[in-house]
């Protein structure tokens, strides 16, 4: 089976990553591998069309498809800056792995901005959780989507 995990942020991608997406559960990463990593990040996920090369690196070496699932866990894929729109990264992994089941994991927002609130303070944020979401909301709005809503 071949497996798309796109992790949004705060969703326990990490902890899947980690704990669920490893070989002891014949799993394999395909970001692991750095052929891989290398095509999906500069590739799949950023090359426009004049340069998408509609090759990839192939079988990751000591990784047998009948005994492993493959394919991709990663954050990134819908939350990095693209140069391409998201439609087309799907279309392009799809060519490579046409059958893949596709996981995606989300939260209600509350939990989500408590989580993000609670990263900040770890990291040194002090204000208050009130604070946090008026900064955030007004972060939002003076971003170019805010400014086009």
């Amino acid at each position: 089976m071949n497996y798309l995990h796109v992790g949004y942020p705060k969703c326990a991608s990490s902890f899947l990553q980690t704990q669920f997406f490893v070989p002891a559960n014949g799993f394999f990463n395909l970001m692991n591998d750095p052929e891989w990593g290398r095509f999906i990040l500069l590739q799949l996920l950023t090359a426009q069309s004049s340069y998408y090369s509609h090759s990839g690196p192939g079988t990751p070496k000591g990784i047998d498809p009948r005994e492993h699932h493959f394919g991709v866990s990663f954050e990134g894929f819908l939350d990095e800056f693209h140069q391409i729109d998201y439609s087309l990264a799907l279309k392009r992994y799809k060519s490579f792995f046409p059958d893949s089941k596709v996981l995606i994991i989300i939260r209600n927002q509350p939990d989500l901005v408590f989580s993000n609130y609670r990263q900040y303070v770890r990291s040194g944020y002090f204000r208050t959780i009130d604070r946090f979401v008026n900064e955030m909301v007004w972060n939002t709005q003076q971003s170019m989507w805010g400014r086009l809503f």
